[in-house]
């Protein structure tokens, strides 16, 4: 008997940076691995505006749907819909949001998987066949092994890999290529309050180097990859892994030919890693610093010093690796004192190892300790809150705050600062000409010469050409 099953990613509304499904890819893959007789496909609506008229033309048996916090709203009412249209479908609902909440995700479906979905979604597949009943809510087993899950199955897709590749990541120096991100571990040894890993217990685990290396394979050689982002929690904290990479990476075919990059704590960072993995085809290194101010400690649980921060900075500096730093504003406590602190940091380590850099406010999403902490502050309620307003973003417009320590109209304004500077330097680094020559870049310049002066000074290493540029 076969059955057929549908793995959906509901749509995002919005600007969003979209990525291959691997989840459900891996899924996918191991489900037809499971139960041979499966029909599988993978509706993506994020990329796809046919995804839906698509997955209820193909009429599926199961329903596997996914969805992040910011989906959420549009998955629930997806799942309702095929309820109705569909009665008989089994409808099963995982992904972040879902395992934070099951209770409220299973007012939506038949089932709510918590955790990793491989193992517990091919045994659900399995009793659907034999006639047995699905659980309300169903533990997912970790996969021990990770190699134990077939390569992903791209195939299963409703459309081509290639809308999933970007053509620049702005942090890593990689541009005009086609760049698609990989994740190759599952699980982090740290537990920051504001990431959904602050309330997980499954351990950390890695797919083998040659198992990463047969998977590059199959993206370079069918769908024309010409860089990956490995978007792992942690990509250089197990070294021997690491190193064993980029040895078989430099004897392979695609040295010379595909570049990558990664991302990082800054405690994994040294010299030594650093210079190996420049002369591996890394072109650059992401870093969570989150503050250079007292926030710091709270972010990152008293594990990281500002000196850790400058040190892996100086380390990549000298190795000729680019450093990327990803900055949250707006944490437990925090005041405009702090925030100018860490911006004042930001803009001296430009010329310190610091290439890039992003911010956003703090999000205090579902299953994480700062969620928790939310609630008990009375930011919000679970029967009040409002999902649309939990997302990484540099502005305040229809957002949590979740601590009020500073005014919202302070704060507000300090990040009009911010980005008005960041996006002045933008143009600046990308030579966008249009954008040097329009009265905005010119009021930001009138507005912060000094740090107009020192964006410009980190791009340009003589500071009298900087003056004159000014």
């Amino acid at each position: 008997m076969s059955v057929k099953v549908a793995l959906v990613v509901p749509k995002v509304f919005g600007d969003c940076e979209v990525s291959a499904p691997l989840g459900l890819s891996y899924i996918a893959s191991y489900l037809k691995k499971c139960v041979p007789s499966v029909a599988v496909k993978i509706f993506d609506a994020t990329v796809d505006e046919q995804a839906y008229m698509d997955l209820f033309l193909f009429h599926p048996d199961i329903v596997g749907c996914t969805s992040t916090t910011r989906q959420i709203y549009e998955a629930y009412r997806l799942l309702d819909e095929i309820k109705k249209c569909m009665p008989e479908t089994l409808t099963v609902i995982g992904g972040s949001h879902a395992s934070a909440l099951p209770s409220e995700a299973g007012v939506h479906a038949d089932c709510v998987v918590i955790g990793e979905g491989e193992i517990v979604f091919s045994e659900i597949v399995k009793n659907y066949l034999r006639g047995l009943e699905v659980d309300k809510v169903i533990m997912g087993l970790p996969v021990e092994d990770l190699d134990d899950i077939p390569i992903p199955d791209f195939e299963a897709f409703g459309v081509d890999i290639g809308k999933y590749l970007l053509n620049k990541i702005e942090y890593s120096g990689i541009t005009g290529q086609p760049i698609l991100r990989l994740v190759t571990s599952r699980g982090c040894i740290e537990r920051c309050p504001f990431c959904w890993n602050s309330t997980r217990s499954a351990s950390v685990r890695y797919q083998s180097v040659d198992y990463v290396l047969k998977m590059i394979g199959v993206l370079f050689g069918k769908h024309h990859m010409s860089a990956v982002w490995f978007h792992d929690d942690e990509f250089v904290s197990n070294k021997k892994r690491l190193y064993e990479f980029m040895m078989k990476f430099k004897a392979s075919r695609f040295y010379g030919v595909l570049e990558w990059t990664c991302q990082s704590r800054v405690t994994s960072m040294d010299y030594e890693t650093a210079k190996r993995m420049k002369a591996s085809g890394c072109k650059s290194v992401a870093f969570g610093i989150e503050s250079a101010s007292r926030t710091l400690g709270f972010l990152k649980c008293g594990k990281v010093t500002v000196s850790d921060v400058e040190k892996a900075l100086l380390d990549c500096k000298r190795a000729g690796l680019r450093a990327f730093g990803a900055f949250i504003f707006g944490s437990v406590g925090e005041r405009i004192s702090d925030m100018e602190e860490t911006w004042g940091w930001i803009q001296t380590h430009r010329t310190k190892g610091l290439t890039n850099y992003s911010f956003g406010v703090l999000a205090p999403y579902p299953g994480t300790k700062l969620y928790e902490y939310a609630i008990n502050l009375g930011v919000f309620s679970q029967d009040t809150i409002d999902y649309g307003k939990i997302d990484v973003v540099a502005n305040l417009d229809d957002h949590y705050l979740v601590d009020l320590a500073v005014s919202r109209s302070e704060f507000q304004a300090f990040l009009h600062k911010a980005c008005d500077l960041r996006w002045a330097e933008s143009q600046l680094r990308y030579k966008n000409v249009r954008g040097v020559f329009t009265p905005t870049f010119l009021r930001v310049v009138l507005r912060h010469p000094r740090s107009m002066f020192n964006a410009v000074r980190t791009m340009v290493p003589n500071s009298v050409t900087a003056r004159k540029m000014l």
